[in-house]
């Protein structure tokens, strides 16, 4: 769910809700790109699907770049998108539609100063192991290929209300614990107990 302003913003919140409303799994996103990118073109963006299936939308001209990287990938599941009120619910809204759909509009609504370009990009498959998307644009955007950007924002939901600006980092691994049998009431440790 995620909190929609009251007479502001709405076109914001009409390419919120229609993205939203486009299912894009992780591997399944080229509607979803597609649709972003249509909408960063009618308001004047170098917009484009790059080879990866990112959704990349460019306003400005200059050298120095602010790139505001999201994603448009969604965990499975399936909330139906609806509106109560202020609020919208639907899968994707917070994580990380809502942030992603938040730069376009900043992005679409200000004049961008001579010599600088804002990039928004719509990572794919960053719901999966592979951050397809964010590893294109790293290994595109930054050193050794020199064309690093002044700055770049994640777009990363941390509650409803919070954005995350950094990570740690992450580690996958599978885990195989076989113990004798037990209850939970007994003395002995179960499985997901002894880690």
């Amino acid at each position: 769910m995620c909190c929609v302003p009251a007479d502001r913003d709405a076109e914001a919140v009409e390419l919120l809700e229609n993205l939203v409303g486009i299912p894009s799994l992780s591997g399944e996103e080229a509607p979803a790109s597609r649709a972003l990118t249509e909408w960063m073109t009618a308001r004047g963006f170098a917009a484009h699907v790059d080879e990866v299936g990112n959704a990349v939308g460019v306003t400005g001209t200059g050298q120095r770049e602010i790139l505001l990287l999201g994603h448009i990938d969604t965990f499975p599941g399936d909330i139906p998108v609806r509106r109560e009120g202020e609020m919208l619910y639907g899968r994707g809204t917070v994580d990380a539609k809502g942030p992603l759909c938040a730069f376009a509009a900043a992005a679409a609504a200000v004049t961008v100063p001579d010599g600088w370009c804002v990039t928004v990009v719509g990572a794919v498959e960053e719901e999966a192991a592979t951050s397809r998307g964010a590893r294109h644009i790293l290994r595109e955007r930054f050193p050794p290929s020199g064309k690093a950007p002044a700055f770049c924002i994640i777009g990363e939901p941390s509650r409803w209300d919070r954005m995350t600006i950094g990570y740690r980092g992450r580690i996958v691994f599978e885990m195989v614990a076989r113990l004798p049998q037990a209850h939970s009431a007994g003395k002995e440790r179960l499985p997901a107990e002894s880690g």
